[in-house]
């Protein structure tokens, strides 16, 4: 079994932790005073924050373009990953896990299996625990990004 994790730039994950368990990251598009930003990629927090305190109109997100969330879930299973872990903000706050559950999930539903809980990932990953055996393969690595589990 090869299992691919992916996650959003609202993880805020370092580029070391990145690296080290080959996360992929889909940057969440937002956009202040009409002009788009992709989060990690065209500005940096502190930039961001600089152009709040002068922006016109409160900032507002969007949804990543759909192509490259298939292109990337495609990429994966082209790689021979037969399981990807998504974790991404609930969709009472988000219609990110939407986008997965309908488009992306009909172009690679061999690889995208999705759940729309509120709880901590922390209690998520306690819960299935006992149900599949891949979180144990995927402990050590989730334990070096969340210490909390």
């Amino acid at each position: 079994m090869k299992i691919a994790v992916v996650t959003d730039s609202t993880a805020y994950l370092n580029k070391e932790q990145v690296e080290k368990y080959n996360i992929r990251v889909v940057p969440i598009p937002f956009i202040i005073d009409d002009k788009v930003y992709n989060e990690g990629i065209d500005i940096t927090t502190e930039e961001f924050y600089e152009k709040l305190r002068t922006c016109e109109k409160f900032p507002t997100t969007s949804q990543p373009p759909v192509g490259e969330l298939v292109e990337l879930y495609e990429s994966l299973a082209d790689e021979g990953y037969d399981t990807v872990i998504s974790i991404h903000l609930a969709g009472t706050i988000s219609g990110f896990i939407r986008t997965l559950e309908t488009t992306v999930k009909d172009a690679v539903s061999r690889l995208v299996k999705t759940t729309d809980k509120v709880e901590p990932d922390a209690e998520i990953a306690a819960k299935y625990e006992q149900k599949y055996q891949t979180y144990r393969k995927l402990y050590p690595a989730l334990k070096g990004i969340f210490p909390e589990l």
